[in-house]
């Protein structure tokens, strides 16, 4: 992904990450005391995305996205978009 649009078709929360990198993105303001969906819990065979977080993990991202009806957290999670300058590019 080498512009600046975000790819049409459903948001999938366990391919994020990977998504917000390669449109040279960062994500601030994770909250802490909670897994990045799309990580793999022990006894689990595969990441299921949102789903597998704990309610306590859920309620934590909800805050930090500043959901309605949830207090907000400290600091609200934010993307930002890195200068050309400041990465490496993996465009040719």
């Amino acid at each position: 992904m080498c512009d600046d649009t975000w790819p049409d078709g459903p948001f999938l929360w366990k391919t994020h990450l990977k998504r917000l990198a390669e449109a040279g993105a960062v994500l601030y303001n994770y909250p802490n005391h909670t897994m990045i969906p799309g990580e793999r819990k022990p006894g689990n065979l595969r990441a299921k995305g949102i789903a597998d977080m704990w309610k306590s993990e859920q309620n934590n991202m909800l805050a930090a996205l500043g959901a309605p009806g949830v207090a907000p957290a400290k600091h609200l999670m934010r993307v930002e978009k890195v200068a050309d300058s400041d990465k490496q590019s993996t465009c040719h």
